[in-house]
């Protein structure tokens, strides 16, 4: 059998990409299915992904990875990466890259992930819809990767107030709307918390 995993997300987009902490530089994945990557202020973890076989669990280089639908293939014991496209033909291509697992201790993410129960507020919206609105909302001046923003949530079914750099710069974010009313939902969420 052997030793991959199946990556379905470019999760190498929230690694480190400065030289200093080389263990963050990279992909932290495991034998049980589990991505992690961070750059000291966001984190991805990612669960449930295909793993054949035993391996240790290995911190793999950043650049190996290509954000793709069709998902990266890595094997563990070459440090390969085999990415599959298809072009406009729809003729399918493969990509090789190679690569050395990256020495160091990738930090235990796990620890930082908060734990919430179901009295947590929790709003869902689609993140395309923000990532457009903080670009309309950048300062002419300032680079979009700089811009800040505020969000102030008063319910899962209000609108949600965003608050760029500049004071005069206001969005409002509407949540995603529900075929039931919030109180069914949170219902049926306690509910199935509770089995």
């Amino acid at each position: 059998m052997n030793n991959t995993i199946n990556m379905t997300s470019p999760i190498n987009l929230t690694a480190a990409k400065c030289h200093s902490r080389y263990a963050i530089n990279g992909v932290y994945v495991t034998d049980d299915g589990t991505a992690a990557a961070t750059n000291g202020h966001i984190l991805t973890a990612i669960t449930g992904l295909q793993a054949e076989g035993a391996f240790e669990p290995s911190i793999i280089p950043a650049e190996l990875f290509t954000k793709t639908k069709h998902g990266s293939t890595i094997d563990i014991d070459g440090i390969n990466c085999k990415v599959s496209k298809n072009d406009k033909k729809g003729i399918a291509t493969n990509t090789n890259k190679t690569g050395q697992v990256v020495e160091g201790t990738f930090p235990p993410f796990a620890d930082v992930i908060p734990a919430y129960d179901e009295t947590a507020l929790r709003v869902s919206f689609n993140a395309q819809y923000l990532i457009d609105m903080v670009k309309a909302m950048a300062d002419d001046s300032s680079e979009y990767a700089n811009e800040r923003v505020t969000l102030s949530i008063i319910s899962p079914t209000k609108p949600i107030l965003v608050h760029g750099n500049n004071e005069n710069a206001i969005g409002v974010l509407m949540p995603v709307t529900l075929d039931m009313d919030y109180k069914a939902q949170y219902d049926n969420v306690v509910s199935r918390l509770k089995q």
